[in-house]
């Protein structure tokens, strides 16, 4: 027995190509199922007959892409980048106003946005927000991290993306 790894749309795209075979669904039906024109229907229908699931596979899987830049650029480029912006870290832009005013700064201190662990720039005002009670300090506040923490997902169901 031969395993096949395809996509999920491969495998949509073959139970639609059974359908279709099979004279459940008509020409129009499979295109508009599979979101591909009546052409492309009738190339991935005569493909499937003759080579089966593994002719749904894309050919080019595994391969780099054809839009990815050559691997010597991009090591240059992280080159450029580790050595110009050595002290960047996560955050590699801040917000502010045409006096200099630090946005993000200004959020945090006022207890509208928190300061993250891995990116603590804001530390101390996130510590002046919470001692004064500020916006999300002044009552229970858990963080999103630990709220998730302590309500891991289900199942598929729970998932929104």
């Amino acid at each position: 027995m031969t395993v096949i790894a395809m996509s999920r749309t491969e495998i949509d795209r073959m139970s639609v190509l059974h359908d279709l075979a099979d004279g459940r669904i008509k020409v129009a039906e499979a295109s508009t199922l599979m979101g591909v024109s009546r052409r492309q229907v009738f190339r991935l229908s005569k493909a499937f007959a003759q080579g089966g699931p593994e002719a749904l596979v894309s050919r080019r899987r595994g391969k780099p892409s054809n839009r990815c830049y050559p691997t010597a650029l991009r090591s240059e480029v992280h080159g450029i980048i580790r050595e110009r912006y050595s002290d960047f870290g996560p955050t590699l832009a801040t917000c502010s106003l045409p006096d200099k005013t630090d946005i993000n700064a200004w959020m945090v201190q006022q207890g509208w946005a928190i300061s993250y662990d891995y990116a603590n720039f804001y530390g101390p005002q996130q510590t002046e927000a919470k001692s004064a009670k500020r916006g999300i300090w002044s009552g229970t506040f858990t963080p999103p991290r630990d709220w998730r923490l302590q309500h891991p997902r289900t199942s598929e169901s729970d998932r929104k993306d």
